[in-house]
């Protein structure tokens, strides 16, 4: 965890970042398509702009309003054999509710669709022509894997990857 010795006097400055780096975590109960161990997840996020004391809602608006984010400076996942990569910025709208743009890749992509057939939510046959298509879009990645680079977007109460749109994203309840 980084505490900048100043606070912030601008949004453009960091209140705080946060960096993670965690090893075969486990997830009990977890019901996944890859398994219940999460190899590696890596991550550092940097919230901008001063985050103003008091109620959790009003503080929040008030952050928003100066122009307050959350950087995902940088995300690794590698997972059962998926393996991902992200980085972008989150804010606020003006009910409080999560937008941004990431920009990403993901490798390993067969394992999670082989996953799905495994697992029966899936039938072979679509998980076939999802590979097909998947494999038109994916490029070698630096390891020679192939991968697929996208973006993902959160706006207006709605989540897309690329042009194709995910459904809601979830809404943030403030109390």
């Amino acid at each position: 965890m980084i505490l900048p010795a100043k606070p912030p006097r601008s949004y453009a400055e960091p209140a705080l970042g946060v960096a993670l780096d965690l090893r075969q975590v486990q997830l009990p109960g977890l019901t996944s398509v890859l398994n219940d161990t999460i190899d590696e997840l890596a991550l550092g996020i940097t919230i901008k702009g001063a985050v103003p004391a008091g109620k959790l809602a009003q503080a929040a608006s008030e952050w928003r309003d100066a122009g307050g984010t959350v950087a995902l400076d940088n995300l690794h996942l590698n997972w059962g054999g998926v393996g991902a990569t992200a980085s972008g910025t989150i804010a606020l709208d003006r009910e409080l509710q999560p937008i941004g743009g990431f920009s990403g890749a993901i490798e390993g992509y067969d394992q999670i669709l082989t996953g799905l057939v495994q697992s029966g939510r899936m039938r072979a046959a679509d998980a076939g022509l999802a590979r097909l298509a998947l494999a038109m879009l994916a490029k070698a990645g630096p390891d020679g894997r192939p991968e697929i680079k996208t973006a993902f977007t959160i706006q207006n109460g709605q989540m897309f990857l690329g042009p194709a749109k995910l459904g809601q994203a979830p809404r943030i309840v403030w109390q």
